[in-house]
């Protein structure tokens, strides 16, 4: 019995740390604690994560010309259609290869790693962005609990989730946020890329270039392909997934 009542006791400990008790928002210190340890625990670190060196994001535009780039619509979209296969479970003609590599790191609890991962591999390797000029962070997100959502739980007012996301330029591309979708009112585009609406908070620390690939060499491993393979594997997907998403769009289009 005492076994018991420790385990319910730190899955109520859980639960507070992510969502908040009726007595208001837990201290933003805790929440770091809380993510740092769950980060150095569970994930890639390459230093200690501390309050002091942890780094506090403000909304800012992407670059126009980069939203209006048909290669980086074609990623983003890709990068949707898995996350909605996690969320919905269709298959998007998406090869099974490809669907066991996510379900591999939704398993992990790391799916927020994976696609961000992901998504900036593949703007660096079609030469879309320059190495240089994203990051990779690890971190969380932060926000109130939208007032229209049906809570079964009277004290839960607010979310607080370990998170990954990647910058081009100090701009946040974050298309795993969906996850939140249900719990915060994004204002129109459930995703981010650049801006993001107030009320949500990103705070994460710098990952290096070591980390990313570090990721990258795991998630190649666990497929059993070739990095070339690889890379053309999801390549194909992308354009399969973004051709399939225009006809959806504009059905009328497939009869020409």
């Amino acid at each position: 019995m005492d076994n018991f009542k420790r385990r319910l006791e730190s899955y109520f400990e859980m639960f507070k740390n992510e969502y908040g008790t009726s007595e208001g928002s837990i201290p933003i210190e805790q929440v770091i604690e809380f993510t740092a340890k769950g980060f150095k625990e569970n994930h890639i670190t390459t230093y200690e994560y501390t309050e002091k060196n942890i780094i506090s994001f403000t909304s800012r535009d992407i670059n126009v010309k980069m939203t209006e780039n048909m290669n980086f619509a074609r990623i983003v979209n890709y990068i949707s259609v898995l996350f909605d296969y996690l969320v919905t479970g269709e298959k998007r003609n998406i090869d099974e290869d490809v669907l066991n590599e996510v379900d591999e790191w939704e398993i992990k609890g790391a799916n927020c790693i994976y696609l961000s991962i992901l998504l900036y591999l593949m703007l660096v390797t079609e030469e879309l962005v320059c190495n240089d000029c994203m990051k990779f962070y690890q971190g969380f997100y932060r926000h109130d609990i939208r007032k229209d959502y049906p809570s079964f739980y009277p004290w839960a007012g607010q979310h607080n989730g370990l998170h990954s996301w990647i910058t081009i330029q100090g701009s946040i591309i974050d298309i795993a946020i969906r996850q939140q979708e249900r719990f915060f009112d994004f204002e129109g585009c459930p995703y981010v890329l650049g801006k993001f609406p107030e009320g949500l908070i990103y705070m994460g620390w710098e990952e290096s270039k070591d980390t990313v690939f570090q990721y990258f060499i795991n998630i190649v491993k666990s497929s059993k392909k070739g990095v070339k393979q690889w890379i053309a594997m999801h390549y194909k997907n992308s354009m399969r997934t973004f051709i399939d998403t225009h006809l959806k769009i504009h059905p009328n289009n497939s009869e020409r």
